[in-house]
């Protein structure tokens, strides 16, 4: 099933049921170019290329994982490559169509990476805007990948957010 972003904020009319929210590598809007849309349209593997590319901060390539042996590049264009016809276009476009709508009175959370090229952290400040109970931890050293360039930095933030 593709994913779709408009559950992101759906809690907003729930406020009982909705305790935290945590973001990660997210701006608004998440605006994606034409050529990328396209390309993942067209199951073109262009569109992995700049996802690849664009969703690693530039020391990625030269070998500084924190996860010895991984080669994140290599990792994420099979996982690409794996996907459904169609996934990665639903992912984009879900991104580039949502539109915030709603309140959310709950502390958020959001864990950027401060060399991510596809949603730099300048671009999340809409957003923290519309959140008055928001939290930002900024991962030095990672890109959009966070979860992969920087696990240490993103699991501190979670638990310490979350409550371990």
């Amino acid at each position: 099933m593709p994913l779709n972003r408009t559950f992101l904020f759906a809690p907003g009319n729930h406020p009982r049921r909705v305790e935290k929210i945590a973001l990660i590598a997210v701006a608004y809007p998440m605006k994606v170019t034409a050529p990328f849309l396209e390309a993942a349209q067209r199951n073109d593997f262009s569109a992995f290329d700049m996802h690849t590319v664009w969703g690693h901060a530039a020391q990625v390539p030269l070998g500084s994982n924190p996860n010895p042996g991984m080669w994140m590049h290599g990792d994420n264009l099979a996982r690409l490559r794996r996907l459904a016809p169609g996934v990665l276009h639903s992912d984009l476009k879900a991104s580039n169509d949502f539109v915030f709508s709603g309140t959310v009175q709950c502390p958020v959370l959001f864990v950027l990476g401060k060399r991510d090229v596809m949603t730099p952290p300048r671009a999340a400040q809409a957003l923290l805007e519309k959140l008055s109970n928001s939290k930002v931890e900024i991962a030095e050293l990672s890109g959009h990948g966070l979860m992969s360039e920087a696990p240490d930095a993103t699991l501190d933030a979670l638990a310490a957010f979350l409550g371990r």
